[in-house]
């Protein structure tokens, strides 16, 4: 199971004592093309909150999302997305909302072999004895001989096993290459008069590169667009 993480600043005028509801719902249509599956339509974010007077304020987001499937990332099951959790935080400008949305029916990520590591072999040079000479006082140089008889355990230089750097993609979209695993999705609401070079800037992503994650598609206001 994949999941999307969807994030709206929804801004309003009153002073908000605190969110009274909140809950999202998904109306999407899936359609079938030539490169996989679309799922279009509207995301319905309602609620309420209290003013600091105690009025009871409703209100209603829509968000319209357009996802392509790739053909070769669909597995046997149905494509299909559906809101998860949705949760909203407060501050001075209005209320932040997060939605959790699991994507079902894309290949699951298969596990890939460790490297392994063979431990390097430890080689012991022992040093022969030295001939000793009767002294007087033989405390010392027993001593000094015992030590100059221990074995000596070297390792080769530069045979140090390497252990193997594993990195963690925070978000990723649908639309890397095939070998990419998939784990979740970051994707932000067009603002009015917004454009791919305004979000490249703001995010400061490659055009190029976001223009290709979202197909070139039309960007227009509240339109969901998936960052690279």
């Amino acid at each position: 199971m994949k999941t999307m993480k969807i994030e709206k600043h929804l801004f309003y005028a009153d002073e908000i004592k605190r969110l009274h509801t909140l809950q999202a719902k998904e109306q999407l249509q899936y359609d079938q093309d030539e490169d996989g599956i679309r799922a279009t339509g509207p995301l319905h974010i309602q609620g309420s909150y209290e003013t600091m007077d105690g009025n009871i304020i409703p209100f209603e987001e829509e968000l319209q999302m357009d996802v392509l499937a790739p053909r070769e990332k669909l597995g046997t099951m149905p494509f299909a997305m559906q809101v998860e959790a949705c949760e909203g935080k407060m501050d001075e400008n209005g209320i932040f909302v997060t939605i959790l949305m699991n994507i079902s029916g894309l290949k699951e990520e298969t596990e890939k072999p460790q490297k392994k590591i063979t431990p390097q072999p430890v080689t012991t040079t022992p040093i022969p004895q030295r001939e000793q000479t009767p002294v007087p006082d033989t405390s010392n140089s027993n001593k000094q001989d015992e030590e100059e008889a221990q074995e000596i355990i070297t390792t080769p230089e530069n045979e140090q096993p390497e252990t193997e750097k594993t990195t963690v993609d925070e978000f990723e979209d649908l639309f890397e290459d095939a070998d990419t695993t998939y784990t979740s999705y970051r994707m932000i609401v067009a603002k009015p008069n917004d454009t791919y070079a305004s979000i490249a800037n703001r995010y400061e992503v490659k055009e190029a590169d976001l223009r290709a994650c979202n197909h070139n598609k039309t960007i227009e206001a509240k339109t969901l667009v998936i960052l690279p």
